[in-house]
Order: structure tokens, then C-alpha cells, then sequence
């Protein structure tokens, strides 16, 4: 087998329904420089005897070995990975391999820090150089994670970097600044199709384990907005730039907390797959909301 370029790394956990189709669409791709790490944890249904039915080299599983915290678990899942870049996958879906093809002819002629995708021009790819420039667009957002990669050598130091780091959930967006700062990050074109209509209101998502007060209120966005600030705190730019970063946060948990926690409650396919109950969310709430977030924003920035 040569070298690897790329490492998928899926973590998968009672995934029978789909992790057959998941590993097929990827082993489609003729390459033979990435590796796909099924992150195994102890499933009940018969997630094992697939994935010990594809007989390809290019499938690697890794047992874990004691339950954890989600979050925990993804970062293990994600240093997993034994290629010079390693990529988030999650079973539920399915990867666009042309576009991803497309991204590792790209890696072979570029040295980048870490990158995710966004729906772009397919022939365009966006460079943002270390630091204050890759920060600015890419850091401290909630992004899905599907997609994100990392150069295996940051990923490891980011990882040692954020141990410290307070997280009411796993967020890469603290390993994304870290690599950020290390080398040059870059936007590419959209690589994966979400799940669909059925699968996401008849699988329930097993992360949040209906902690939703952790996860999606005002509470845990202005806990993120608040740990954010301080994991920004430490890197070494100017106080313009961290200045400027901060608002930034400051207007992504807004929004957040706001016109698109409106929009999550009220829709029904989206409250189904997390296990919540959909409902009006009223101006009122909204204007708590803001206000709530004002606060944290002053209480960190101070």
C-alpha cells in the first residue's frame, strides 16, 4: 500500500443500517493512499460483521477500549488516523468522492494546515494563510463536522493544546483555531450529502443523549461563545485582531442563539432526529437570548 495521504475517520456505534453503503461509496475511489479507520464502539446490532465483510486494505478498525465522553471519543477517533492528513466522517453520510479526489490532488501540491468544506465553485479553492487571516474566516464557528481534515502533525499538538480547555461538547472548532495557527487553511467544495428525510427523523442522534440544554439553547451557545474567548486569549496576535475575532464570535452565538435557534425548534424533522419536542419559539425568548449572550460576551471580554 503507498503512502497516506488520507485517513477517514468514522466513528460508528450501532450503524448496521448504513454503514455498508458508507464504506462502499468511498472504497469506490481507485486511489490507494487513504486508509478508512472505523472507530468501533461496542455495538449491539451487527455494525461489526459488515465492516469485517469488506476485504480491503485500505479498512483499518480501531477498538475503543473504555467508554468516554463524546467528545473524548472523537478526538481518539480522529488521532486514529495515520495519514499526513486526517479526515472527520461521520456513517450517516455519504461523501461526494469526485470532490474529495479532487481535494487530495490538491494536498499532494499544497502543504495546508487543515481545511473543511463549504458549497464553493468546484474548480475554486480558498487559502487563508496561518493565523489572524485563517482565524477570521474559519475559526470559532459551528461547522458540521463531516468534512473537517487536519494535518496529522498539528492535529496531534492541537489536541495537547486543548486538554485545558473547558467544552460542554466536542466542537473541532478548538482544534481548527489551533491548526489555524500552525499553517494555512483552506475552504473547499462541498464534500458529502446529508442525511436524508427518513434517516434523520427515524434514527435518532445518539450524541446528544437528549441533553439539549448542553447542546442547542442559549445556555451551552453562550457557555462555547464564553470558552471560545478564552482559548483566543492565549494565541499570539495583536489586540486588533483579537479584538475583531471576538466581535465576530460574539455575532456567530447571537445568530446562534436567535433566528437560528428559532428556525432548529420549529422544524419537525430536525427536533425528531435529537430527540427534542418542536416548538413556537416567540420574541420574547429572542430578546432573552441576546440579552443573555450580551452578558457573557462582557463578562469574557473583561
Amino acid at each position: 500500500m503507498k503512502d497516506i495521504l488520507l485517513s477517514f475517520c468514522l466513528p460508528t456505534y450501532n450503524s448496521e443500517k448504513w454503514i455498508g453503503d458508507c464504506l462502499f461509496n468511498i472504497l469506490k475511489s481507485r486511489r490507494m493512499d487513504f486508509e478508512i479507520v472505523l472507530f468501533y464502539d461496542k455495538s449491539s446490532d451487527k455494525t461489526l460483521d459488515i465492516i469485517k465483510s469488506f476485504k480491503d486494505i485500505r479498512v483499518r478498525i480501531v477498538y475503543n477500549s473504555e467508554r468516554c465522553s463524546y467528545g473524548e471519543m472523537l478526538i481518539r477517533c480522529i488521532m486514529s488516523g495515520k495519514g499526513k492528513y486526517s479526515m472527520f466522517v461521520i456513517d450517516r453520510n455519504l461523501l461526494l468522492m469526485r470532490n474529495i479526489e479532487r481535494l487530495m490532488t490538491f494536498l499532494e501540491k499544497n502543504d495546508i494546515g487543515c481545511g473543511m468544506c463549504k458549497p464553493i465553485n468546484d474548480q475554486d479553492y480558498q487559502v487563508f494563510d496561518p493565523g489572524y487571516d485563517s482565524l477570521k474566516n474559519f475559526g470559532y464557528r459551528h461547522n458540521h463536522i463531516v468534512g473537517i481534515f487536519y494535518k496529522s502533525e498539528y492535529l496531534f499538538k492541537a489536541a495537547e493544546h486543548i486538554k485545558s480547555i473547558k467544552y460542554y461538547n466536542f466542537s473541532p472548532e478548538y482544534l481548527y483555531a489551533e491548526c489555524c495557527m500552525m499553517g494555512k487553511s483552506l475552504n473547499y467544495n462541498m464534500c458529502y450529502m446529508n442525511e436524508n428525510f427518513f434517516s434523520s427523523v427515524h434514527n435518532k442522534s445518539k450524541s446528544t443523549k437528549h441533553k439539549f440544554n448542553e447542546w442547542y439553547t442559549v445556555f451551552g451557545n453562550a457557555d462555547y461563545m464564553y470558552w471560545s474567548i478564552k482559548h483566543l486569549s492565549k494565541f499570539e496576535l495583536t489586540k486588533h485582531e483579537k479584538k475583531e475575532i471576538k466581535k465576530q464570535i460574539y455575532k456567530n452565538t447571537v445568530q446562534d442563539s436567535t433566528s437560528y435557534y428559532k428556525s432548529l425548534l420549529c422544524n419537525y424533522t430536525w427536533c425528531k432526529h435529537y430527540g427534542v419536542d418542536y416548538r413556537y419559539v416567540g420574541p420574547l425568548e429572542l430578546i432573552f437570548n441576546r440579552i443573555y449572550c450580551s452578558m457573557i460576551y462582557m463578562i469574557a471580554f473583561l
